[in-house]
């Protein structure tokens, strides 16, 4: 009752009020190949093949190459393990609250694990949309906080200080939608849905709240006592620079290979 009556509240307070998000995320690089690279799977996923047999060779494809381009270097993708971020920008602004928070030199480490869990594809000839579901069984992610402006109530307060973040059974769906015009040989992705749960999260902070470390430890506890309720409500902020920084990765691998070698006719 209590984690219904918590949810209702941080929707109402995160329906109301303004959210940004900008990050300094990893580049990816142009790269192009006639052929395939000799690292990139032999194995032939058919646009003209049955449904469920597309979907385990691409699921099976995605599951083998990742392992040789999770380290960067390879089809235009940055160096994944470990992932660095330069910073993240968040601005939160309600009726009740307000706060920025700067996170800088975040290393997340833990997507070299990653498993590719289904796969499913409609492929024409100029366009695709391909559904893959992968399953990172941890993540750990530390690096330093600035936290200015905060306000909740009549309570001010900022600091700064190491914090990390620790997820666990993470599931993701990426919907991959791609175009080509006729006699173009890259596709190109357009968008990407995106949708992920989280089964499990905690969170460590030093110095959230300046010369209250009781305090910190309250807001810390707090979170991960409802951990739940908070990635339900930061969700719909999170998932629209999820999708474009995924799009910017998806497109790194479609313009490094020709459709045609990626899905034969």
């Amino acid at each position: 009752m209590m984690r219904s009556a918590l949810l209702a509240l941080l929707a109402v307070q995160a329906a109301s009020a303004q959210f940004s998000f900008s990050a300094n995320l990893p580049k990816a690089t142009k790269e192009t190949h006639s052929s395939l690279p000799d690292y990139f799977p032999k194995r032939e996923c058919r646009r003209s093949d049955e449904a469920r047999k597309l979907g385990e060779c691409i699921r099976q494809n995605f599951e083998d190459v990742l392992p040789q381009i999770v380290h960067g270097g390879r089809l235009g993708v940055p160096n994944l393990a470990p992932y660095f971020v330069e910073s993240i920008d968040i601005s939160f602004k309600s009726e009740s609250a307000k706060f920025r928070v700067i996170m800088k030199n975040i290393s997340a480490a833990g997507l070299d694990g990653t498993k590719v869990t289904n796969a499913s594809a409609v492929l024409k000839d100029n366009s695709m949309v391909v559904t893959v579901g992968v399953f990172f069984p941890k993540i750990d992610a530390p690096g330093s906080f600035e936290l200015s402006n905060g306000n909740f109530g009549s309570l001010k307060f900022g600091g700064e200080g190491p914090f990390k973040l620790s997820f666990k059974d993470m599931n993701a769906t990426l919907v991959i939608h791609g175009e080509k015009r006729p006699g173009e040989k890259y596709m190109t992705v357009t968008r990407v849905v995106p949708y992920y749960t989280v089964g499990g999260m905690r969170v460590f902070a030093k110095g959230l709240v300046r010369g209250r470390p009781y305090l910190t430890d309250a807001a810390t506890n707090f979170i991960n006592r409802f951990w739940r309720e908070m990635v339900v409500v930061s969700r719909p902020y999170l998932l629209k620079p999820f999708a474009e920084h995924v799009s910017l990765l998806a497109n790194a691998v479609f313009q490094s290979l020709p459709y045609d070698l990626i899905f034969p006719k």
